[in-house]
C-alpha cells in the first residue's frame, strides 16, 4: 500500500476499519484524492475483532434503511473484490422461550422484515432442518436467507487493498493527534509525522473518535465497551449459516474454524471518563443493565495518573490499549455452551480468543454525517457492536457526502445533533 504523504488530499479518512476502508474505496473509484490514515494496520482493531456477521436481522427499526443499504453495498463489494470472502447462506436466530418468540414477532411487525429482508419466522421443525447439528429444545426462530458473514479482518484488509489499487493513499503506522481548523472550516489533521492538509476529514476512528473531537471542542458521547470473541480449532462442516442462540452465536469459516461469542454480557472498564455524559447514558444502561459487567482495574488507576496536566497531550496516550484482555470466563462458558449445543464439536478446542473496544453511543445507534458549524467534518463512528455489518453503508454514505452528493439512505436518525436533546430514548437490540 502506498505511503506517499506529500500531496494534499481532497478527503482524509481517520481510521482503517470497515467504515474507513469502504469510504476510501468509494471515493478512490470516483477519482477523489483520498488519504486514509491508520495507527496500526488495516482492520487491526475492532473491525477485525468481531463475530463477522453481516446481518440485517435484529436491527433497530430506525436502522432498516441503513442495513438494507449495507446489504446492497456488501453485494457490490463481493462482485468487485474476489477475495472478500462474503458468505450469504442465511442467518438464523433461535428461541427457547415464548418471550423470545414474542420479541421476534414484534420485531418482524415493526420493521416489515418479511417484505424488506425476506425474513420469516420458522418452527422448531424448521430449525432442525436448517441446522441439523444443533441440539436443544427450540420453540422456533427467525430466519433471513440472504444474511451471512465474512471473516472480518480478511474482508476489511481486502477492501483496504482494493482502495489502494483504485488510487487511495493508505498511510499506516501514523497516529492522528488532532483535527486542524481555521475558524469554522477543517483544514487538515495533525499527526505524529506532520500535518496532512485536506479539505474534508472523515472521522472513522471508532472508540477513539470522542477523544479526537474533544480536541476541537466537540463533545461526542461514546462509551468504550470491551467485547470478547474466540475461534476454535478446525472442525468438520457444521453449517453454512450464521447462528444466534441465547447462550452463543457462531459461524464457520472457510478453514473449518468456528468463530463464536456471546451477548450474555459486555465488559466496561470503569474510569473517570465513565462519569462523562452519565445522565445521557443512564436510561440505556438501566434498560440493558443485565448485559454489562463493570470492572475497576488498572485502567481506573491509569486514568487517575493521566489527569496530571501536560502540554499538548496526545489524545491516544490513554487508554490506547490495542490488545485489551479478553474475558476468559465469558469465552470458556460460551465454548461449553457451543459444545453442548453441537456435540460433534467434542474434539475441538479454543484455538485463540481476543477482545476489542466497541464504540457505543447512548442509544446504540451510529453517528453518521456532518457536524453543524464545522465545515468539512464528517462523522462515521459510534457503530455500537453491529458496525461490521453496517460499515459498508456508513462508508458509502459519508463518501457521497464528501463528494457533495445526497446519501442513498436517510441519515437523520444518526445525526450528531440528536445528542443535544435532554433525553435519549433507551433502545434494545435483538
Amino acid at each position: 500500500m502506498s505511503e506517499d504523504r506529500s500531496p494534499a488530499a481532497d478527503v482524509t479518512i481517520v481510521g482503517g476499519g470497515i467504515a474507513g476502508t469502504t469510504a476510501a474505496y468509494a471515493l478512490a473509484k470516483r477519482g477523489a484524492r483520498v488519504r486514509l490514515i491508520e495507527r496500526r494496520s488495516i482492520g487491526a482493531v475492532q473491525s477485525g475483532r468481531n463475530w463477522g456477521f453481516t446481518r440485517r436481522q435484529g436491527c433497530d427499526p430506525l436502522e432498516v434503511g441503513l442495513v438494507q443499504e449495507a446489504w446492497c453495498e456488501w453485494g457490490k463489494l463481493a462482485e468487485e473484490i474476489p477475495d472478500l470472502g462474503l458468505v450469504r447462506r442465511g442467518l438464523i436466530g433461535v428461541a427457547d422461550t415464548e418471550a423470545r418468540m414474542t420479541q421476534f414477532r414484534s420485531w418482524m411487525k415493526e420493521t416489515n422484515a418479511a417484505e424488506i429482508f425476506g425474513t420469516r419466522l420458522v418452527s422448531s421443525e424448521d430449525v432442525r432442518e436448517l441446522v441439523p447439528a444443533l441440539t436443544g429444545e427450540w420453540l422456533g426462530g427467525m430466519y433471513t436467507p440472504d444474511d451471512g458473514h465474512a471473516q472480518p479482518d480478511k474482508a476489511t484488509q481486502a477492501i483496504g487493498t482494493a482502495a489502494a489499487r483504485a488510487g487511495a493513499t493508505i498511510e499506516l503506522g501514523t497516529t492522528v493527534l488532532g483535527i486542524t481548523r481555521t475558524g469554522d472550516c477543517v483544514t487538515g489533521v495533525r499527526t505524529d509525522r506532520g500535518d496532512r492538509p485536506t479539505g474534508t476529514v472523515i472521522l472513522a476512528a471508532g472508540a477513539w473518535s470522542g477523544r479526537l473531537l474533544r480536541v476541537i471542542g466537540i463533545d461526542l458521547p461514546i462509551r468504550w465497551v470491551r467485547g470478547t470473541a474466540a475461534q476454535t480449532t478446525p472442525a468438520a462442516p457444521i453449517t453454512a449459516l450464521s447462528v444466534s442462540t441465547p447462550p452463543v452465536g457462531f459461524c464457520q469459516e472457510e478453514d473449518g474454524k468456528i468463530r463464536f461469542g456471546t451477548a450474555a454480557w459486555a465488559d466496561h472498564d470503569i474510569s473517570l471518563e465513565s462519569l462523562r455524559h452519565f445522565r445521557i447514558f443512564l436510561p440505556n444502561y438501566l434498560k440493558n443493565r443485565k448485559m454489562f459487567r463493570m470492572h475497576i482495574d488498572r485502567f481506573f488507576v491509569e486514568d487517575l495518573v493521566r489527569r496530571v496536566p501536560a502540554p499538548r497531550r496526545n489524545p491516544f496516550d490513554w487508554p490506547r490499549v490495542d490488545e485489551p484482555p479478553p474475558s476468559r470466563p465469558k469465552i470458556e462458558r460460551a465454548f461449553r455452551d457451543l459444545v453442548r449445543l453441537i456435540p460433534s464439536l467434542q474434539g475441538a478446542r479454543i484455538d485463540r480468543m481476543w477482545a476489542g473496544y466497541i464504540d457505543v453511543t447512548p442509544d446504540a445507534l451510529p453517528v453518521i454525517g456532518p457536524v453543524k458549524g464545522v465545515e468539512g467534518l464528517l462523522l462515521a463512528t459510534g457503530l455500537s457492536s453491529h458496525g461490521f455489518g453496517v460499515g459498508p453503508a456508513v462508508g458509502a454514505s459519508v463518501a457521497r457526502l464528501a463528494l457533495g452528493c445526497a446519501p442513498s439512505v436517510d441519515l437523520a436518525p444518526f445525526a450528531f445533533e440528536r445528542f443535544e436533546h435532554a433525553r435519549i430514548a433507551p433502545r434494545a437490540h435483538l
